[in-house]
């Protein structure tokens, strides 16, 4: 593993020394005028590299920590070359570091489905491993990305960070049991911990080999000339956001004293029909769709209630609209 790709020094290394910190970061990271802040995203996917981005606008110090860097990651980020593993040590990386944001997942709701055991140990450990670092290293904030879409189950109001998590899939139990397992190792500590519940996230930057959510997966297939089969009806609603609004959102709970559940949201419910029309709509054709019957682990209806994020002085910015035509720009120009 190389810094940079350009034969740098690794900084993963495994044993059980215990990690040597050389100065103590931000206690709970509450930013003052002109300060900057030294940011550690672990993921460099679309969500990962996005937060990662608003960072560095911010005038934010980045480090991302990824197997893959994003096309679309700014050169201002000091990309590492690495995946975190139980074991593994992140003392180098750590040190000094005020946020650490948890973006690293290598799962999508069907595959977790498939093999949940595997997928459980795997995610838990690896977000838990990351969280009790964070904590020796006197880490400020911990911020996880969590799944607003699939904790909450069925409902037919919009979901508050108030209600019990009852998830239907076993997704969505994967992110619970992270978000609890984060919390409890931070509890007590000078770490602070924020799990952001994200819904249907998209925007440029997707990974159109692996895309996630119905988005991605629809405008890989028009591209081509595939028709998308849709395992569920059209009237099924969900609460979709761009990927810059999260990462605000994310730049708002750093510099705020939160910590617990946070969704992350527009707040505004839109039927599967109402999307792919708009799709359509912006590609200049019409999308093919096969219709299946709905998944066991899919709920018919999610929305979030982002009151508690605005509380922050966080709005979402970007509309529905706007964001499909910025993320069709890019999709049409990066096919592969």
């Amino acid at each position: 593993m190389h810094k940079n790709g350009q034969g740098g020094h690794g900084v993963l290394t495994t044993g059980t020394e215990p990690i040597k910190v050389r100065r103590k970061a931000l206690d709970g990271v509450c930013r003052s005028r002109g300060t900057t802040l030294k940011i550690l995203v672990v993921g460099a996917g679309l969500l990962g590299s996005g937060i990662a981005n608003r960072f560095i606008q911010q005038g934010d110090s980045v480090t991302a920590l990824a197997p893959h860097p994003n096309l679309l990651l700014d050169h201002a980020v000091d990309f590492v070359h690495g995946r975190v593993e139980l074991g593994f040590r992140l003392e180098e990386l750590l040190d000094c570091v005020d946020v650490v944001v948890d973006a690293a997942s290598s799962y999508v709701p069907a595959t977790v489905q498939e093999s949940p055991a595997t997928a459980l140990a795997s995610s838990v450990g690896v977000s838990s491993w990351l969280a009790e670092q964070a904590v020796a290293a006197h880490v400020g904030c911990f911020i996880y990305l969590s799944s607003g879409g699939t904790v909450y189950g069925e409902g037919s109001a919009a979901h508050r960070e108030s209600e019990c998590p009852d998830p239907i899939s076993s997704y969505g139990a994967m992110k619970v049991a992270s978000e609890y397992a984060v919390a409890a190792i931070t509890r007590g500590t000078a770490t602070r911990t924020v799990s952001l519940r994200v819904a249907n996230a998209y925007g440029p930057g997707q990974n159109l080999s692996r895309p996630q959510g119905i988005i991605g997966v629809a405008w890989r297939n028009h591209l081509g000339a595939s028709p998308t089969t849709l395992y569920a009806a059209k009237s099924t609603v969900r609460d979709f956001v761009y990927v810059d609004d999260v990462g605000d959102l994310c730049i708002s709970a750093a510099q705020s004293e939160f910590r617990g559940a946070l969704n992350c949201g527009s707040g505004l419910p839109v039927t599967l029909n109402e999307v792919l029309g708009a799709m359509s709509d912006v590609a200049g054709a019409e999308l093919l769709i096969e219709h299946q019957r709905a998944r066991s682990f899919d709920v018919p209806r999610s929305v979030l209630d982002i009151g508690l994020a605005r509380s922050l002085g966080w709005e979402p910015r970007v509309s529905l609209r706007e964001g499909l035509e910025r993320t069709w720009k890019w999709i049409s120009t990066h096919p592969g």
